[in-house]
């Protein structure tokens, strides 16, 4: 069993993930997306609707990594140029032709668990998009 200390440690370095996002500046939307990932250790409690909880130092980590990746020049990711709404346009488009002509039925497992995971990704941006709106 392990020592009130040790638990006392892995307890100070455990947060919700409201108070991630208040120390961070970032959206709990975003660490809630690093966290399904797998970018950052998040916890989630036994029941569906608990809380997660985010691992401090997970998330110290990722961010130290993405400041010395710029400080290193690293090429930033080039940016489609035209209007979001055009490209929210496009792929809506694409992903009505694929469902219409029935390639969802013809994916293997890996490719199935695979689109599974983006469309998990992709749900979450939407939420970060419709939240920028409403604000």
């Amino acid at each position: 069993m392990p020592e009130a200390t040790q638990l006392a440690a892995i307890d100070a370095r455990v947060v919700s993930l409201h108070e991630a996002a208040r120390r961070t500046g970032y959206a709990t939307s975003t660490i809630r997306r690093w966290i399904k990932t797998d970018l950052i250790t998040g916890y989630k409690g036994p029941t569906t609707n608990s809380p997660w909880k985010v691992d401090l130092v997970s998330l110290e980590v990722f961010l130290r990594q993405g400041a010395e990746a710029a400080q290193q020049g690293s090429e930033p990711t080039t940016l489609d140029s035209r209007p979001l709404d055009e490209i929210l346009d496009s792929v809506i488009e694409e992903i009505d032709l694929r469902i219409s002509i029935g390639e969802i039925g013809t994916l293997g497992p890996h490719q199935r668990d695979r689109v599974e995971s983006r469309v998990s990704l992709l749900r979450s941006w939407l939420r970060d998009v419709e939240d920028e709106l409403e604000k």
